[in-house]
């Protein structure tokens, strides 16, 4: 069985809709932690640069992320520059760490120091919060994808996406089993942090659509242009299956069954 075969087996069930709760849970939880965060826990663990890092399982108090930091990098504000992130797994006892880059203007960084950073990045959290979450959400399920690997097919499925990323190639990037469901993961967690908790069947049908292939379209029109370009039909059955089961647990609150 190739790796493919493997990861798309492991990713499909329940941990779907499991994972992109978990994931908008933590952000919102880390937001809101940092804004308490005292200066002396704040780490600084790359010389020269302002790199601040957070236990994410000491600052949730939380053990099931006792394996994982969170870095914040202030770089320079270029125009069109997005704030991104990456994530890099576990290795010889180190945490996993997510670093998000967050973009702020070169006379900002060159006179931020420990103690204004809660101050000067938070803002700029603050005004970007819709883009981190997204990148924060796509790096999350990551970590939270080779977590439930086996050490074997953790290591072949993260060097085969590494080498993937380093190709430039879009078609090997996107179509690669971890940044496929990153992304998808991504798109749906947006779709379904904007519907919320509505109780309105017409104002949820108003976005996700009256039939799980409506909802596919959407889907689409969310995922990088891309990644849309490169799917195989593989990719797109795969797709089409998980938006369905969204679409049936979504609509599913009004009836409590959709047939």
């Amino acid at each position: 069985m190739s790796i493919l075969d493997t990861y798309f087996n492991l990713l499909e069930g329940a941990d779907d809709q499991k994972f992109r709760t978990l994931a908008t849970s933590t952000f919102k939880g880390l937001l809101k932690a940092l804004e308490s965060v005292k200066e002396s826990d704040l780490k600084m663990p790359k010389a020269g640069k302002l790199v601040v890092s957070v236990s994410v399982g000491e600052l949730l108090k939380k053990k099931q992320f006792k394996d994982l930091e969170l870095w914040f990098e202030a770089v320079e504000d270029v125009k069109g520059k997005a704030t991104r992130g990456r994530f890099f797994m576990s290795l010889g006892g180190k945490p996993a760490r997510i670093e998000l880059y967050v973009s702020a203007p070169k006379n900002v960084i060159d006179v931020l120091t420990p103690e204004s950073w809660k101050q000067v990045v938070q803002k700029k959290i603050a005004q970007i919060l819709p883009r981190m979450q997204e990148v924060f959400t796509h790096e999350f399920i990551h970590y939270l994808d080779v977590g439930r690997m086996n050490p074997d097919s953790r290591e072949k499925a993260v060097d085969k996406s590494i080498l993937a990323a380093k190709s430039g190639e879009d078609s090997k990037y996107y179509t690669d089993p971890l940044e496929y469901n990153a992304f998808v993961q991504q798109g749906l967690t947006k779709i379904q942090n904007y519907i919320g908790n509505t109780k309105n069947k017409a104002k949820v049908e108003a976005v996700i659509g009256k039939t799980p292939t409506e909802f596919y379209n959407l889907v689409l029109k969310v995922i990088p242009a891309e990644m849309k370009k490169h799917m195989n039909d593989v990719y797109k059955n795969k797709l089409k299956k998980r938006v369905a089961q969204m679409w049936t647990d979504t609509m599913g609150r009004f009836n409590g069954e959709v047939k």
